[in-house]
């Protein structure tokens, strides 16, 4: 998750003031067994994020259903862990996938366009 936290935040920085307070960060962790809310809480603080940031798990089945809907691949390790998509997705207001970077060294695209969706064009 530190990887993924440190990409999106380049994104966020990358953004003016008037985008970056519309808009809001939502990570889901697919481990809700060790991903409890008191873990995703010191996970918020020790990252500095604010209050447009939110670190939730679910269900396993929730969650795989979520990351399906997506386009996301998870899949449990025989070891517990997950292997998984890490990809930054730019949702529009009513939800639906706006952009996507599967590469976190290119999320310029989810940039321009947040910019794009912040300026109401």
């Amino acid at each position: 998750m530190p990887l993924l936290i440190s990409t999106i935040q380049k994104v966020v920085s990358a953004l003016d003031p008037v985008a970056r307070d519309q808009l809001r960060v939502l990570l889901v962790s697919f481990d809700p067994e060790h991903n409890v809310p008191s873990v995703l809480r010191a996970a918020h603080d020790r990252h500095h994020l604010d209050a447009h940031w939110k670190l939730a798990s679910a269900p396993e089945d929730e969650a795989r259903d979520l990351a399906a809907l997506l386009g996301l691949q998870v899949r449990r390790l025989p070891d517990g862990n997950f292997s998984h998509t890490s990809s930054v997705l730019l949702l529009d207001r009513g939800g639906s996938v706006d952009a996507r970077a599967d590469d976190l060294d290119a999320v310029d695209a989810v940039v321009a366009r947040a910019r794009i969706l912040a300026a109401g064009r």
